[in-house]
């Protein structure tokens, strides 16, 4: 199913680790991981979703609290802006240790061939 914007999530051959705010003021990213979850069916999939964190959860970039970027509301509270982006850090290197630990095949990576980031 081709998305706004062409992102074709459903084309990805790996794993896919989602991260949303739950008070994501620029759009609703919380259903639509769970809907790109539920469509791909990829049981490596993860989605988490940040209690009180808005739009832009990110790794590693300070301010960690920006509830707002070039006049845009990105929505969520500072705190938990805050404490989503120190927790998504510890998320991600959870689930590349989790989906990388196993020996990998090309069906894992790759479907038809096809590089798993085409």
């Amino acid at each position: 199913m081709a998305q706004p914007g062409g992102r074709e999530p459903e084309r990805f051959g790996g794993p896919l680790l989602l991260l949303s705010g739950s008070e994501d003021a620029v759009w609703p990213s919380g259903e639509m991981a769970e809907a790109v979850v539920a469509r791909r069916g990829n049981g490596a999939d993860r989605h988490v979703r940040f209690a009180g964190a808005g739009h832009l959860v990110r790794l590693a970039v300070l301010p960690t609290d920006a509830q707002w970027t070039g006049g845009i509301a990105l929505g969520g509270e500072r705190a938990a802006q805050a404490a989503a982006q120190r927790a998504a850090i510890t998320e991600v290197l959870s689930f590349l240790d989790a989906v990388t630990s196993a020996a990998p095949t090309a069906s894992r990576h790759s479907r038809d061939g096809e590089s798993p980031f085409s």
